[in-house]
């Protein structure tokens, strides 16, 4: 194949992985994580020897992923803070990625040594095409925090890449190609360690399509073989899992059984490759907030969908081997983090199928490989098409936090952490009464959720429904007090707001009293002595409400403007 007849299809693939994508680059950050690890960290804003010792051990936010922060570092020394050049970013690795694919593809057809070489190119385009365009890529290339997936996959398709090429050209120089595959490995486990089960996933294609299994004697030098990929995932898997357990994103089997996990796991399994045919109900999150019932219709379904689909490949197996294959290839991707090992909020992440859908698009290959093009190649592009369109409406859904739990809310209504996100969302862009809505949802799902009760309150006050905010506000520090608090924020806070909520319903006794714990808590929180001092005025205490409001002036910010009573 010569080059030019390679230039039509990677221009193809590069337009494709390029052009559904461009609204992204008119999004923001968003209030799903990016708040956390970019907006209010400064960690990894610099490139200094502290910077990367930070990058290089630091399990923040629930992760270990050095190589991703190093790529947002070089993103913040080009473009600060300005979230265009962070999206450029993702979509310039978007589109490499896709080309990888494209690359392996081929690879993977000429290595399965089919009498169909004339259709290797074609095929690979076509699927490295539909993979492209597909809104379940929306998710992983609009989410600024999804760069760790970005850069994972592209280390993993050059790991396979280089696996695939040693061995196949069997030359005297394989080694080198061995190496880089291992360097590869370790680099794409350092950007996320989703992919721990590569090294059984090496054996798959030691079976096929590289035929170096073809007997269970060939098994332990196979095994012995990849002991260094084994090594780096034991050693990555363990980072990742510590990281996972110090957010306290892990859920313990008591909270989540295994026979809720096996659904789980199963449902996954369904749930990408459905969404992969028909891409409906995309959406940041699906929750996993309440106990998990096995025997739903939705968990049965799934799990004898799986049992089909695994019948039906060790069927085929000797006829059309590369069913199994991808099959089975498929599984061992999604196994880390198909809710067998559940962490996080989520019954399923559409994140999770950018890694997942390379077998399916090796399938789709395949498939195409073997039909006339006349056929095919129409089908294709319509839905290539389609696919495009849809996906560029999804990356509207990225444009902004509000838009983001939007869509949540309207896909999960019930879902607690959709409704808590979309009102503070809505808040921050002083959006209250429609805040007041969402949080006052939160609190009828769980009356225990502190933190809803409290940004009630707050959304409440900025409407001036001063008496209803002191309600909700009382109720936040009862339960603080408890220790009934999903987020916490500084009790002085709490106690402050709780004492001007009073002060403005005109319950200037309770605000006193308030206000003064709030002191004592923190003697440098400046607002409440100006809510102190007007509250005892009010109760005729000139005297003392003067004195505090003179210890006011005395730490006043560095402008010497004193604080007025505000909400923080």
């Amino acid at each position: 194949m010569t080059l030019r007849a390679l230039l039509l299809p990677v221009l193809l693939i590069s337009a494709a992985s390029v052009l559904p994508f461009l609204p992204v680059l008119d999004a923001g950050f968003v209030n799903w994580d990016d708040d956390q690890n970019f907006v209010t960290n400064e960690h990894y804003r610099g490139l200094s020897l502290e910077h990367l010792r930070w990058m290089f051990t630091t399990l923040h936010y629930g992760g270990y992923h050095p190589l991703s922060w190093l790529s947002v570092a070089l993103d913040h020394a080009v473009w600060g803070m300005d979230p265009r050049g962070y999206h450029l970013t993702n979509l310039l690795l978007h589109a490499a990625n896709t080309l990888l694919l494209f690359g392996l593809l081929c690879e993977l057809a000429r290595t399965a040594a089919h009498r169909l070489a004339g259709h290797v190119v074609p095929a690979a385009t076509g699927a490295a095409l539909l993979f492209a365009v597909h809104p379940l890529r929306v998710e992983t290339v609009a989410w600024i925090t999804e760069r760790r997936a970005l850069l994972a996959c592209g280390f993993l398709l050059g790991t396979v890449w280089c696996y695939l090429r040693a061995h196949r050209l069997g030359a005297r120089r394989a080694w080198v190609l061995q190496g880089m595959a291992v360097l590869a490995y370790a680099g794409s486990l350092l950007s996320k360690g989703m992919a721990v089960t590569l090294p059984v996933l090496l054996l798959l294609l030691d079976a096929y399509p590289l035929h170096r299994l073809r007997r269970w004697s060939d098994l332990l030098p196979r095994t012995i073989e990849k002991l260094p990929y084994f090594a780096l995932a034991a050693g990555v898997g363990y980072l990742a899992r510590l990281a996972q357990q110090e957010g306290d994103a892990v859920r313990s089997l008591a909270e989540h059984g295994p026979l809720g996990r096996i659904a789980q796991a199963a449902y996954a399994l369904c749930f990408y490759l459905l969404r992969t045919v028909w891409p409906a109900d995309l959406c940041a999150l699906h929750p996993l907030e309440r106990a998990l019932n096995a025997t739903e219709p939705r968990f049965l379904l799934a799990f004898g969908g799986v049992l089909a689909i695994t019948a039906a490949a060790l069927w085929l197996r000797r006829r059309v081997p590369v069913v199994l294959a991808g099959w089975s290839s498929y599984v061992l991707i999604l196994l880390p983090v198909s809710g067998v090992v559940q962490s996080g909020p989520q019954l399923v992440a559409e994140r999770y199928a950018y890694l997942a859908s390379l077998p399916l698009a090796a399938l789709t290959a395949a498939a195409l490989s073997r039909a006339p093009r006349r056929v095919w190649l129409p089908l294709v592009a319509a839905v290539a098409v389609l696919f495009g369109v849809l996906s560029y409406r999804q990356c509207g859904v990225w444009h902004d936090s509000v838009r983001l739990w939007t869509r949540v809310v309207a896909v999960h209504p019930d879902g607690i952490q959709g409704q808590f996100n979309l009102a503070n969302a809505l808040r921050l862009e002083s959006r209250h009464d429609a805040a007041a809505r969402h949080y006052a949802k939160v609190t009828e799902f769980v009356p225990r959720h502190g933190a809803a009760w409290y940004y009630l309150g707050l959304s409440l006050l900025q409407q001036k429904r001063n008496a209803d905010a002191a309600a909700a506000l009382r109720r936040a520090h009862d339960l603080a007090a408890d220790g009934y608090w999903v987020v916490r924020p500084r009790s002085v806070e709490v106690r402050y707001c709780l004492g001007l909520a009073h002060h403005l319903a005109g319950q200037d006794g309770d605000a006193v009293e308030h206000l003064q714990v709030a002191r004592r808590l923190d003697p440098s929180f400046a607002p409440t002595y100006t809510v102190l001092g007007s509250a005892l005025r009010r109760l005729g205490r000139g005297l003392e409400a003067e004195q505090v409001l003179r210890a006011g002036r005395a730490i006043a910010p560095p402008n010497g403007q004193p604080h007025d009573g505000r909400v923080p």
